[in-house]
């Protein structure tokens, strides 16, 4: 804590989040607090509460009843923002008298000296990304191992997204090469490894997707230019982007524990597995209006004007709006070709969802 009051970004941040304190008062409370839980349960906790409000978004969750407070998981997450996902998760556990877990992340988010500090406070581990094959080989060993002596252990549950970064495009997929990373620890089959690991799919769904105009952006360039060069500070403007902007509403489902049967019936088959934890995801997704909006929008027809009202349509229009006249404020695509990729990619965002779920 004297390392995050002690940093140039303190200031502006705790003006932010305490506008009715003083500077001494913030820094007081922050050096006040001794121990981890102390931190995410009387600081974190009520910031997010007041974060949500500022933005205007509101949170629920539904938390399946096998879940055990004696037993350590390996929650299994879709990924849409790189903060919340995690951070609202934890704020569940805590408001249901469960141990938080430990967060995988990737270093790259680590630029920002302050917002590092306050991750490892967290509970958070980063996964370097990048470097040689081999360096890469070694990194993704010791998460295996950090990952498995945390859970069986009984020492802490580990959060880990279902692939590598955020879903970009609404298409929530569990990579086979992170079933793979989890058995790296463990001599035995790869379902039984898995399966020893007690993994838990979780399922976060967003009214309004975090970041969805800067999502847009960069899936247009990838589309035209083939390639996306990411700006220097453009990992922590997502993150200030995904917290403070309006969400509308936020649900997570905490599925059932993957049994060793529907593991074992997955044949030691990486992909077989992923695709177990895609369907788990996908049943408990949360689709709202917007979705079936940007479905019917996307593919014609009225499909599913069952599920949405002629007001609904009309926001979800203005909201798109809105995200494309962010969009063509970027000038390597604010042209007609531009234009329509990036209008189709959007819609794509929303509707991918629904799309996946049909397909359960």
């Amino acid at each position: 804590m004297a390392q995050v009051v002690a940093d140039p970004l303190f200031e502006s941040v705790a003006a932010y989040l305490y506008p009715e304190m003083s500077l001494d008062k913030v820094k007081a409370m922050l050096l006040g607090i001794r121990s981890v839980r102390d931190l995410q349960c009387n600081l974190m906790r009520r910031n997010l509460d007041r974060l949500l409000e500022r933005s205007q978004t509101t949170f629920d969750y539904s938390l399946t009843p096998l879940l055990r407070h004696d037993q350590r998981y390996l929650f299994i997450s879709n990924h849409r923002d790189i903060i919340l996902d995690a951070m609202l998760l934890q704020c569940a556990f805590i408001d249901e008298h469960f141990e938080t877990s430990r967060i995988i992340y990737g270093t790259n988010l680590l630029s920002v000296p302050m917002f590092g500090v306050i991750s490892r406070a967290n509970k958070m581990v980063g996964i370097a990304r990048g470097g040689t094959p081999r360096e890469f080989y070694k990194c993704l060993s010791s998460m295996s191992q950090f990952i498995r002596e945390a859970i069986e252990s009984d020492t802490d549950s580990v959060w880990i997204a279902q692939g590598n970064g955020r879903t970009k495009d609404g298409n929530d997929i569990t990579d086979p090469a992170i079933i793979k990373m989890f058995a790296m620890s463990d001599r035995k089959l790869l379902s039984q490894a898995v399966a020893d690991l007690h993994p838990v799919p979780i399922s976060i769904s967003y009214e309004l997707e975090p970041c969805d105009a800067q999502k847009v952006i960069e899936l247009t360039k990838r589309r035209i230019f083939k390639h996306y060069e990411k700006g220097d500070d453009e990992d922590f403007e997502s993150v200030l982007t995904g917290i403070t902007s309006n969400k509308r509403h936020v649900h997570i489902t905490v599925c059932d524990p993957l049994t060793d049967a529907e593991l074992l019936a997955c044949h030691d088959d990486a992909s077989a597995v992923a695709a177990l934890i895609d369907s788990k995801i996908y049943s408990g997704y949360k689709l709202y209006p917007y979705n079936y909006v940007a479905y019917d929008l996307r593919y014609g027809g009225g499909r599913f004007a069952a599920h949405y009202t002629d007001d609904a349509m009309l926001s979800f229009i203005d909201h798109q709006q809105q995200v494309m006249a962010q969009v063509m404020k970027n000038a390597d695509i604010a042209n007609e070709e531009g234009r329509a990729i990036a209008e189709q990619i959007f819609l794509d965002i929303y509707a991918n969802p629904v799309k996946n779920i049909e397909k359960l």
